[in-house]
């Protein structure tokens, strides 16, 4: 039997503009913008996934996986891939805001094939009531909760026409068309499973976390947590239950040694619902990577920073890690306590600061419209995180999932203002209103969040001594009437920083190569003039610029050209330097941290 297990295309483009989704192996699936390319930056390993496709392969099955939107396919791409493989049965990971994207998906390929059987996974409560199944006709099996050993008992029975009374976590029709749903089962021991499959897989997968070089192994130590927030959705409606489970150390360090002989791996992301719930599994595992040398690769986790401790990070540091993404959510106390997340304040700022003296880098998560959040807690909430020493952080909407304690919470007080699955989606809409804030303030302050966070890092850098120093070396070579050329090829605030710290150094004219959409941004720190924008190829393709980079190489006699880079190593700028280089001279580089690199390109 051939089956063929899917994380398929979610996203809508029209005329180079648009958003691309994040479905599969993603706590919070969401939305990006679409900035030229179809891989995201940012892009988690599907595990379950993974892990089910090397479960039925080991039963016999002749198996196949397709992340689509690891790969970048097109819709077209992916449903030509189906006829390729031409399966029995097709498993789709489903999630709740992409669930009307999957269904249209479904539909579609039994147009194609109206024989193929047709399996509905993931996180959406919907898929484990019968209602789901006798509403949607084209599906014709769901597989709720954790699934990978349910997918298994179910196929093995589909092959070999056995009883369905043994299954568990499995809504199914019967013959007379009567839904049935079979019960939650034991969650599987995760030490038998096996090690997820990777050779089918793109190289693509990358939590920014570890570092910005590629590619990245991303892998788990454990599943579960044994806290009580109300808001995360993965133990709730993947696992059931409050429950974690680890898993031998000694295999964890296997399986990464395995990876890292057959492919050249940079750096390494622990992908765990929270890394440090026991300290004596970090313990063995950060011995391990020592014994086993991984301590020379960059790697990170996410952790709880309140439940840390000084003897931890001292191990951590010595066996590599990187960077830690600890979750704060909030500094109002009582706010946290409304969440279920009962976490001490004061040991959370403790262990940060002792993180970063320690040389570890800081990602911080914050989530807004927590149930008791004001205008006022979250302003104190926004206020306190830029006083950490953080090198990310990022704010979220709270997104009370179907099937979590938040939804029946908020939906019992009416707060939720829409059933919409797909703005269920706390990157870009709000879709709650409590009595103290509507969704208009939550989005507000999350852009208010976000925009915050990104100027206190570009700010403090581009504004020091050292910066200030080095760029002014080579500005004094330029003549006050000369003409720099800025490329707008990173985080708007780094470049309009930039722009104000050279206007202040140096009387030079300054101009602005654009996309289009970020016209605006530049209007009264540069005369119009002076601002050249193109469209079409936001991701800085010098093929497609072409005409327009003659036409303003033959009008203007640009003298340098300046580059931000929205990352420290300059990763995944080949297109722009491309872009940079076209104009034949001096290029000078400047990275978000304040770096700065020269090339006279001649």
């Amino acid at each position: 039997m051939r089956v063929l297990l899917t994380n398929p295309p979610w996203h809508n483009i029209e005329k180079e503009s648009g958003w691309l989704g994040v479905r599969a192996g993603s706590r919070w699936p969401h939305t990006w913008d679409y900035t030229g390319n179809m891989i995201n930056p940012y892009l988690p390993f599907p595990f379950y996934l993974a892990t089910a496709t090397s479960f039925a392969k080991q039963q016999g099955f002749d198996a196949k996986i397709i992340d689509s939107i690891a790969q970048g396919h097109t819709y077209e791409e992916f449903y030509n891939e189906f006829k390729k493989f031409s399966p029995d049965i097709l498993v789709i990971e489903t999630s709740t805001p992409s669930l009307n994207n999957d269904l249209k998906i479904a539909r579609k390929i039994k147009e194609i094939n109206n024989n193929v059987i047709i399996i509905f996974c993931g996180i959406h409560n919907e898929i484990e009531e019968t209602s789901f199944l006798e509403k949607y006709q084209n599906i014709d099996y769901t597989v709720y909760g954790e699934y990978e050993y349910p997918l298994i008992c179910l196929m093995k029975a589909l092959k070999n026409n056995q009883s369905f009374d043994d299954l568990f976590n499995v809504t199914y029709r019967e013959k007379n068309g009567k839904v049935v749903k079979k019960p939650r089962g034991v969650l599987y021991d995760i030490n038998k499973l096996p090690w997820p499959e990777r050779d089918e897989l793109p190289k693509t997968y990358h939590d920014g976390i570890a570092g910005d070089e590629r590619p990245q192994l991303q892998i788990t130590t454990s599943r579960g947590c044994v806290f009580n927030c109300l808001f995360c959705a993965w133990p709730q409606i993947m696992y059931g239950k409050r429950i974690y489970r680890k898993r031998d150390p000694r295999d964890v360090v296997d399986e990464i040694l395995y990876n890292l002989e057959k492919y050249p791996y940079k750096n390494i992301f622990i992908d765990d619902d929270t890394f440090n719930i026991s300290k004596e599994h970090v313990l063995e595992l950060c011995r391990l990577f020592k014994e086993n040398n991984l301590d020379k690769y960059q790697w990170a986790a996410m952790a709880r920073a309140d439940i840390i401790d000084k003897e931890t990070l001292l191990a951590l540091k010595d066996a590599g890690i990187y960077a830690i993404k600890y979750g704060v959510e909030s500094f109002d106390e009582q706010v946290l306590k409304n969440a279920g997340k009962n976490m001490n304040i004061k040991k959370n700022i403790e262990n940060i600061l002792l993180t970063k003296e320690l040389g570890i880098k800081v990602y911080l998560t914050f989530c807004l419209g927590l149930p008791g959040d004001t205008k006022e807690t979250i302003e104190k909430t926004i206020d306190e995180a830029m006083k950490l020493p953080f090198d990310f952080a990022q704010f979220s909407i709270a997104t009370p999932y179907p099937g979590s304690r938040m939804y029946e919470m908020y939906d019992k007080k009416g707060w939720i203002i829409s059933n919409d699955w797909e703005k269920y989606n706390g990157s870009r809409y709000s879709v709650i209103s409590t009595d103290t804030l509507n969704a208009q303030d939550l989005e507000y302050y999350h852009k208010l969040g976000w925009e915050r966070s990104r100027m206190r890092n570009v700010t403090k850098h581009i504004n020091s001594n050292e910066f200030e120093a080095k760029i002014k070396e080579h500005l004094e070579k330029l003549d006050s009437k000369d003409k720099v050329l800025v490329l707008q090829s990173a985080n708007i605030h780094l470049t309009k920083e930039i722009i104000r710290k050279i206007s202040s150094l140096c009387t030079s004219e300054i101009y602005i190569l654009t996309h289009e959409k970020f016209n605006d941004e530049f209007k009264g720190l540069i005369p119009q003039e002076r601002i050249s924008d193109f469209n079409g190829a936001a991701h800085f393709d010098i093929e497609l610029m072409k005409e327009d980079l003659r036409g303003l190489k033959e009008t203007y006699d640009y003298k340098t050209v300046i580059l931000p880079y929205s990352n420290e190593k300059r990763i995944g700028y080949e297109n722009v330097e491309e872009v940079a280089k076209y104009f034949d001279i001096p290029i000078i580089g400047i990275t978000i941290a304040g770096d700065v690199y020269y090339d006279e390109n001649e």
